[in-house]
């Protein structure tokens, strides 16, 4: 799910439920997306999962990451102005890895 949505679900009266939703599980007359697993295929998380330990920390950085982008972003922000939600997400991206030592 791309960072937009998440964005968009998670603020509350943004028409979402708040919680996010797994990619395809919407209406049924939407196909799959190009490139998308077959619906018998397990999700691709869990086939990450076994991977390697390496792998699944890379993926908890990556979620913590993008959760405190989303808390620190501004609830007034106009989410129509992509240049500048842009600029805002560069810049708190940018903070957040500082914060964390991971550059």
């Amino acid at each position: 799910m791309s960072l937009l949505k998440r964005i968009e679900s998670a603020r509350p009266g943004a028409g979402g439920t708040g919680a996010p939703t797994a990619p395809g599980s919407g209406s049924p007359n939407v196909p799959a997306p190009a490139g998308a697993p077959p619906s018998g295929a397990p999700p691709t998380g869990a086939r990450l999962m076994g991977s390697s330990p390496t792998r699944e920390s890379f993926r908890d950085v990556k979620f913590r990451i993008q959760n405190r982008v989303i808390q620190d972003l501004d609830p007034k922000l106009d989410l129509s102005n992509q240049v500048e939600v842009r600029r805002q997400i560069e810049e708190i991206f940018g903070k957040v890895v500082d914060e964390e030592g991971l550059r």
